[in-house]
């Protein structure tokens, strides 16, 4: 008589396994970082890394460090020195990847110049006031570009990302 026999009787390569599972657990691991590097705002969705904040002598600038093509973003700058009048230089290199859709409060003149766009403010009192918003939307998708413009005659300089 036959002797029954303990297990599946299936020929396996037990090394094969092994490898298939280390690979697997691999996969695992990039899913994980790819959810880990969304949270963190690395696709330019929302997130603390995807949106950037810079001081400039009299102003502070927030603005979108990685951005997706064609999602809304907005572009602001808050006026801290007293004046009754702010300049914003928005460069050429910023122009070209991102389209203005909305400027609040509506600057009182808008100069084109070589460098880039010139836009003119009356400030008034209160903290509303003193804020200029841009409404903008990316064009192109654009891999680390830098934006040198200046506010108020200061200088700045940020680095920002357009992902497809």
């Amino acid at each position: 008589m036959n002797e029954p026999v303990e297990g599946l009787q299936v020929d396996a390569d037990r090394r094969l396994q092994e490898k298939f599972w280390f690979w697997e657990r691999v996969g695992w691991a990039g899913m994980l970082v790819l959810v880990l590097a969304a949270l963190a705002g690395l696709t330019g969705a929302s997130g603390p890394l995807s949106s950037g904040k810079i001081e400039t002598g009299g102003a502070s600038i927030d603005y979108p460090r990685i951005s997706r093509w064609r999602a809304a973003n907005t572009l602001s700058v808050r006026f801290s020195e007293a004046g009754t009048s702010g300049t914003i230089v928005l460069p050429k290199a910023f122009l070209d990847a991102f389209a203005i859709d909305m400027v609040t409060p509506q600057p009182t003149q808008v100069i084109a110049t070589s460098k880039g766009q010139e836009f003119h403010f009356v400030l008034a009192d209160g903290d509303a006031a003193r804020e200029v918003r841009f409404a903008i939307t990316p064009q192109t998708p654009a891999f680390p570009r830098e934006a040198n413009g200046t506010v108020s005659g200061r200088p700045y300089s940020f680095s920002f990302t357009i992902l497809p």
